[in-house]
């Protein structure tokens, strides 16, 4: 079996050129149901990382799969327009789903969104990824504001590896080195975690003029740096900001669609984007995005007078079959609840991961009240992050740990759970906890059991050599 698996990734090495695989990682999905997938071995896994936040409805999900059998059977009875390129053509079709007749089209899909967003008012700009909703936001405002030419954004920050919104990204250096930015020119601010950052934040601005400031994008949960929750001093800056003229954007890719327990994550906090970008869950597994905005929001006034056609598109924006996937997974969301599953669910989660914190303690650092190892935790929702910071005597205080949270992600693998890394590892390595929204207390129960597993075994292989 391990010269298959070998055989199969020299051929991927063989064709591409790297991506966010990893040139060790050996792992090789073959199946998944719900939370659970399988490798080539036959080996099950939990999956609490739904692919960086895309598979929130889980994988095959039953619904889903009907769904998509009544879809099948349209297809070959009525030919629908399935290969239809939605930038050129309107489209529109009916399926079964449910027992429903249900329209797939632009604007039923729209039409859903409306209810999460700003009503009737909402606008949008169709796109197929993350990446190319946030560049599309930032066209729009540019499309508005010619004359402003800075903007802002976070450290820590991560909008995309492409265009304009890689110029807003801040969250590992690779993701940006030896690569010209265009566009606006960025300032990227300190993210403000407490009374003291926001002092410091606001006593720079002060040198800044906000007028010549188009935009700030940020994420209220920032995922790929550290898994990083706003607060009230955050709100405040974005408040200040906002006050001052600068487009407030929530780049909500990868927390919207009830990741934090809401429809869209500003509604877990005290304020209101001018734009919204959503993707990621949005298609259920498939690529579509959408940049949302409110049409009377007077910082956003005369935008129907200065875009015209073609000032913006994608080939495969909003086409047949994200559209569809898109739709189905709205009616999951709905039939299923899973947006108050996921404010249930996040507190079991919380509690499963601060038990299996406590049992790592009471094996590595007994009755210790200063510890060597600092691990917290922190997030919302279903999506938590474990920081890993180690007592440096040096430094005479907490420095990045990334041995111990490597070492932590590798026997966590291995004990059957699959997640993922975030952060700086030279600042804050962490690993992230996101499961499909449609996890179960119990599969929650033993991803604790399988932390505190993990933390052990990984302390003694780092530590304890």
């Amino acid at each position: 079996m391990k010269t298959a698996v070998k055989k199969f990734t020299d051929r991927y090495w063989g064709c591409f050129t790297p991506t966010t695989i990893d040139y060790n990682d050996n792992l090789i999905i073959t199946g998944a149901t719900g939370c659970l997938l399988r490798d080539e071995r036959g080996k099950e896994y939990l999956d609490f990382c739904s692919q960086a936040g895309v598979s929130n409805i889980g994988h095959n999900h039953p619904f889903w799969l009907a769904a998509y059998k009544s879809l099948l059977e349209t297809i070959e009875k009525e030919s629908v327009p399935w290969y239809l390129i939605a930038t050129d053509f309107h489209f529109q079709y009916v399926v079964s789903i449910d027992g429903k007749k249900v329209e797939i089209s632009q604007p039923a899909l729209a039409e859903r969104l409306k209810e999460i967003a700003f009503g009737d008012d909402t606008r949008f700009i169709q796109q197929i990824s993350g990446a190319t909703t946030n560049n599309s936001a930032i066209k729009f405002i540019d499309k508005l504001y010619p004359e402003k030419k800075f903007a802002f954004a976070f450290k820590g920050a991560f909008q995309g590896r492409q265009g304009g919104a890689l110029g807003c990204t801040y969250a590992k250096p690779i993701q940006r080195q030896g690569f010209s930015i265009g566009g606006h020119t960025m300032e990227h601010l300190s993210f403000v975690r407490d009374e003291y950052t926001l002092a410091l934040v606001m006593r720079e601005l002060n040198y800044i003029p906000l007028r010549d400031y188009a935009f700030i994008i940020f994420e209220l949960i920032q995922g790929e740096g550290g898994v990083n929750p706003v607060n009230e001093y955050t709100i405040q800056l974005l408040k200040h900001l906002q006050d001052n003229g600068v487009i407030l954007v929530c780049d909500d890719v990868q927390e919207g669609f009830g990741r934090t327990g809401a429809w869209l994550s500003y509604e877990n906090f005290n304020i209101v984007p001018d734009i919204i970008t959503v993707s990621k869950a949005m298609g259920g597994g498939d690529p579509i995005g959408a940049a949302l905005f409110n049409a009377k929001n007077p910082a956003l006034r005369g935008w129907d007078e200065r875009l015209a056609v073609g000032w913006d598109s994608s080939t495969f924006q909003w086409n047949p079959h994200a559209v569809f996937n898109a739709i189905v997974t709205m009616m999951i969301f709905e039939k299923y609840h899973l947006i108050e599953r996921a404010r249930d669910m996040g507190g079991h989660l919380k509690n499963a991961l601060e038990g299996a914190m406590d049992r790592f303690y009471a094996f590595a650092e007994p009755g210790v009240v200063y510890p060597v190892h600092n691990i917290a935790l922190k997030g919302i929702g279903l999506h938590y992050g474990i920081e890993f910071q180690v007592f440096n005597k040096k430094a005479d205080g907490y420095v990045a740990d990334v041995a111990l949270r490597d070492a932590t992600l590798a026997r966590l693998r291995e004990n059957g759970i699959i997640t993922l890394s975030a952060g700086n590892p030279n600042i804050n390595p962490t690993i992230r906890f996101m499961p499909p929204l449609i996890v179960t207390k119990e599969e929650i129960a033993t991803c604790g059991n399988a932390l505190a597993q993990s933390l052990i075994e990984a302390y003694q292989l780092v530590y304890k050599k």
